[in-house]
């Protein structure tokens, strides 16, 4: 069962609240800032799935539309091929919006005594680099196959228009009227065009969304390295005090 977090957007979860209030505080500007891009990021990934939703809706209308059943079936396989990559990549944004809201919650309390480190540790626990990097791949796939969907019913829109020139040229020999070489086809018009032109678009929603998850990740790198960085820092400390320790316990044996 999903999190009950999840039905609340984040930045009105009130452990959110919370450490966005202790990180003022604590003049920590930057962790504040780096948050508050996570959140950024769930807010627009949101608003993709929606419009690609709305999108998908119309696409399947005009599908429906197709007279041709063959090529309906074909299309139809792409489409829902590229929509359950997406489907894949919206339940994993679910998953990680639910590890960092939980992973936030924990942080709270350790802000308040071990500054930025602790945020940057929770955020690093919630394995947020690895869900990322499924998103952008599950993406990549969606838009890959729109966009050869795409040039696909480009294609067939025109083959289509030359078979129709054919047939017609039929005509006019069994009329006797001399026959036409080349045919004229307006590549925006009818439902083909229509059709196209929605998996064009639909391949531009998902294009952004990928490339949005790319750029989260490279500033998620940031935030991983600086957590690696804060443990390095920690484990040089303590062993230089338990180093330490044990120089003058040798001291004292001597």
């Amino acid at each position: 069962m999903m999190d009950v977090t999840l039905q609340v957007p984040l930045g009105e979860q009130m452990h959110l609240k919370e450490m966005f209030s202790v990180l003022e505080e604590n003049h920590m500007e930057i962790e504040s800032q780096n948050l508050e891009n996570f959140l950024q990021y769930f807010d627009q990934m949101e608003r993709y799935f929606g419009d690609m939703q709305e999108e998908l809706i119309y696409l399947r209308d005009q599908l429906d539309r197709l007279n041709e059943k063959t090529l309906k079936a074909k299309m139809e396989h792409f489409i829902q091929n590229a929509g359950d990559r997406v489907g894949a990549a919206k339940m994993w944004l679910a998953a990680l919006k639910n590890d960092l809201s939980a992973g936030v919650r924990k942080a709270v309390d350790s802000v308040k005594y071990h500054g930025g480190q602790a945020l940057y540790a929770a955020i690093d626990k919630t394995k947020a680099a690895r869900a990322l990097s499924v998103i952008h791949e599950h993406l990549e796939s969606a838009a890959a196959s729109l966009e050869h969907s795409a040039e696909t019913m480009g294609d067939i829109g025109v083959e289509l228009n030359a078979a129709k020139g054919h047939k017609k040229n039929v005509r006019k020999l069994l009329k006797g009227k001399e026959t036409s070489d080349t045919f004229e086809y307006d590549y925006d018009k009818g439902i083909i065009a229509k059709i196209r032109k929605a998996i064009e678009f639909c391949g531009k929603i998902v294009k952004n969304m990928a490339g949005h998850t790319e750029n989260m990740l490279k500033s998620l790198d940031g935030l991983s390295q600086k957590a690696l960085d804060n443990r390095a820092i920690r484990k040089k400390h303590v062993f230089e005090h338990e180093g330490g320790k044990d120089v003058s316990r040798c001291r004292k044996r001597i």
